[in-house]
């Protein structure tokens, strides 16, 4: 029973499970390409664990499906918040934002998925080089071979050239889906 517990948190700590959660921030968010609203909210229970719960609801204008999904799930947050639908939403997180703010202090029910990405940095006689959403690093005796997600070729940082190298980790609970909190 010893070594299969281990595997066993870890299957729980991949799929998607349900906590109650208190809504304690909506924030506008007007950078580059992303135009909407990052919620932030806190485990109600003291078990859950210390990661940070996250979601971003895009809002921006155009034929996007991403916007599509912000806008029904901003739509059913303010359904389950028991607040007012109405409204033109789409180019507009101030608005969204500034109604969600009602709901600020209110406790979901949340289903929500742990999510992880890993970054890269050396520092070198150069510079610095910083490498996100990495999948793999290997390392031989001349250098470091840092492989991303996604189709883009590794990066070769010679090891004659690093001076401080740091690999981080950062975690958090992304929300899936929205629910009243139950009486």
């Amino acid at each position: 029973m010893g070594p299969s517990r281990p595997i066993d948190m870890l299957a729980e700590m991949r799929s998607p499970r349900r906590i109650l959660a208190v809504l304690e921030r909506a924030l506008t968010v007007r950078d580059g390409e992303r135009c909407g609203i990052a919620l932030a909210y806190r485990a109600s229970v003291r078990r859950e664990p210390e990661l940070p719960i996250v979601d971003f609801l895009d809002l921006r204008e155009g034929d996007h499906v991403t916007a599509a999904l912000g806008l029904a799930r901003l739509l059913r947050l303010l359904r389950e918040a028991r607040l007012a639908t109405a409204g033109d939403w789409i180019g507009r997180p101030e608005a969204a934002a500034e109604r969600l703010a009602r709901a600020v202090g209110r406790e979901f029910r949340l289903e929500v998925a742990p999510r992880s990405r890993v970054h890269f940095e050396a520092w070198t006689e150069d510079g610095a080089l910083a490498v996100a959403d990495v999948s793999e690093i290997e390392a031989d005796e001349d250098a470091f071979f840092v492989r991303r997600l996604g189709p883009h070729a590794p990066v070769r940082v010679a090891r004659a050239q690093v001076v401080r190298r740091q690999t981080t980790l950062e975690r958090w609970l992304e929300v899936r889906s929205v629910a009243r909190k139950p009486v």
